[in-house]
């Protein structure tokens, strides 16, 4: 299964419709939380109850993240890690916030984890990492068993499956700062995890390829961090994240099951390039510019979904759009560096919602220019000229493959415009891509703008050229990622590919091409079940920035100890048996 930003939102679209991810509780029109999929063979789960689940496992791999920086002997950065997710969660309130549900789903678990959360940070401050390792297992326990109660068993278990593919991820921003000690534990202490959980077996059983797969390349992430081999250990973590991804699928209930843990996966990702800035990697400021690159693909989501007819779920993308910047660090930091990019910037986002909302595409597909334009322009002020570059270029393969993805749904002349549009972008020089490309490879430059696009891939679109397309389409990717490889160190490039869900479009093997244009064409003409995704309240938002968090945050880090356990919790022990 080849993992693109469609296939999220076709997976995802209930939560379009009016859920928000970590820290941005929605509120849906629906029944209570906890009234139904307990496990117990009852109704299957509501939209909202797989989102909050998916939602949780965000802070079980916040609370993993925390761990690694332990492990990487970065203190003080765990810490941080730890306060921000217990601060995220205090944030999520709403009938269908995380912290509200888990509270109504099992009181015990609530109480439990917020007391291991805040655990965690202490012993990260006291710098004792096997505390932390308790800690940070039970945050895992407590969540997992909630989203047991919560979904059912099988999705579950999808979800384990997903949180255990972020691990990998981790690793490898890890090896990327320097961390090739940590990254092995935490590749290692996955594979052990993998072999004892429930989702073990179960995946064999239901997707055998994604399961070799997955524990083969969790093994060749533990080697390559040993062995000090950079390029295997980044691209065994992405095809271990893939493979979880994928298997999922296979394991979970529902489809909008998998779907929804699958968008928590790519955001648990997304964290790791704020990871990488502690740890001495890119500046800061290239992070915030990194996030600026999600918003410019988003922009164009919204966009497609609008010029397809999904005008209810266009509008709430772009919401989401505006909520998450409201609450995110880069926030500020784009309006400090060009105000004039800030304004243009939530202007052009609230247009995109209201062209959105009316279903007018061609006012939509403006004002995603629009959008796009201004976080460019931020993205200059705040990454050096080579950063800047290796966003552009991530961003390029981002729109490539939405050009790939209209070609397979049939619109031939769409997806030629969507890469003449590249064309001219990379010919106007925008951030400095086309002289940077050119003076960092001639090579590389000839084989991008004129063997894989301007003479290959454009009019192979046109002509309605599968095979031309294939070769074409992995020709622009790879010329791209080599140059982003060659100009920029490894932390750089993972932050990039982290921070942008689109990067990790990727061409699928031709034998699974028809299946991947089927489930698109399927997805685009299905009709919008209003029976099934409740949809959240309009709010409407004003161009000023909030500071939700210091208004909502309702900390409590030193709760009593009769809350807790009596009996401190161990880890287990690593297996000795041989691994197969």
């Amino acid at each position: 299964m080849a993992t693109n930003r469609r296939d999220l939102l076709k997976a995802g679209s209930a939560l379009f419709a009016g859920v928000s991810l970590a820290g941005c509780g929605g509120k849906l029109e629906s029944a209570a939380p906890g009234a139904s999929g307990d496990g117990s063979g009852g109704d299957a789960p509501k939209p909202a109850e797989l989102a909050v689940a998916a939602e949780w496992n965000v802070y079980r791999a916040l609370a993993a993240d925390a761990l690694a920086l332990g492990l990487a002997g970065e203190f003080d950065a765990a810490a941080g890690v730890a306060a921000d997710a217990f601060q995220k969660f205090e944030g999520a309130t709403g009938e269908w916030g995380a912290h509200e549900v888990l509270e109504t789903t099992s009181e015990k678990r609530y109480a439990e984890f917020e007391e291991a959360l805040g655990q965690l940070r202490e012993r990260a401050k006291g710098e004792n990492v096997e505390e932390m390792r308790v800690e940070a297992d039970l945050v895992s326990k407590h969540l997992s068993a909630a989203q047991t109660k919560l979904v059912g068993e099988e999705n579950a278990r999808a979800l384990d499956l997903q949180f255990l593919g972020t691990r990998l991820v981790t690793a490898s921003s890890l090896y990327a700062a320097g961390k090739g000690d940590a990254a092995a534990t935490i590749a290692g202490d996955t594979y052990e995890r993998f072999e004892q959980a429930a989702v073990h077996e179960d995946l064999e059983a239901a997707d055998a390829e994604s399961y070799e797969g997955f524990e083969s390349a969790v093994e060749a992430v533990e080697k390559a961090a040993k062995a000090g081999t950079g390029g295997t250990v980044r691209n065994e973590a992405n095809a271990a994240f893939d493979a979880a991804a994928t298997g999922s699928y296979a394991v979970a209930a529902s489809e909008s099951a998998a779907g929804a843990g699958h968008l928590a996966a790519m955001q648990a990702r997304g964290y790791d390039a704020s990871m990488l800035a502690s740890l001495g990697g890119p500046s800061t400021a290239f992070a915030h510019a990194a996030a600026l690159n999600v918003y410019r693909a988003r922009a164009y989501d919204v966009a497609w979904l609008t010029a397809r007819g999904k005008s209810e779920y266009a509008k709430t993308a772009a919401e989401d759009i505006f909520a998450h910047f409201e609450g995110a660090k880069a926030h500020e930091a784009l309006e400090e560096a060009d105000h004039e990019a800030y304004e243009g910037f939530e202007t052009g986002l609230e247009d995109l919602a209201s062209a959105a909302g009316k279903g007018d595409a061609e006012a939509a597909a403006s004002a995603a220019d629009a959008v796009e334009k201004h976080l460019r322009a931020g993205i200059s002020a705040l990454a050096t000229e080579t950063e800047a570059a290796v966003l552009q270029a991530a961003f390029f393969r981002a729109r490539f493959g939405d050009a790939r993805e209209l070609y397979a749904l049939g619109e031939g002349k769409a997806a030629a415009s969507v890469a003449q549009g590249l064309f001219q972008r990379f010919e106007r020089d925008e951030i400095g891509f086309h002289e940077r490309l050119e003076s960092a490879s001639e090579k590389l430059y000839q084989s991008f703008e004129h063997e894989h696009l301007q003479d290959g891939l454009i009019p192979a679109f046109k002509n309605g050229n599968d095979g031309a397309v294939e070769t074409h389409f992995g020709g622009v990717n790879d010329s791209l990622l080599q140059f982003a490889t060659k100009v920029g160190s490894e932390a750089r490039v993972s932050a990039a590919e982290s921070g942008l869900l689109s990067a990790r479009a990727s061409t699928p093997p031709r034998s699974r091409r028809s299946a991947s244009r089927s489930a698109l064409g399927r997805w685009c003409s299905r009709r919008s079940s209003t029976s099934r995704r409740a949809r959240a309240g309009s709010t409407k938002r004003s161009n000023t920035p909030t500071t939700p968090s210091t208004s909502r945050s309702r900390a409590r880090w030193s709760r009593s100890e009769a809350r807790r356990k009596t009996a401190t919790p161990t880890r287990r022990p690593r297996r000795s048996t041989g691994r197969r």
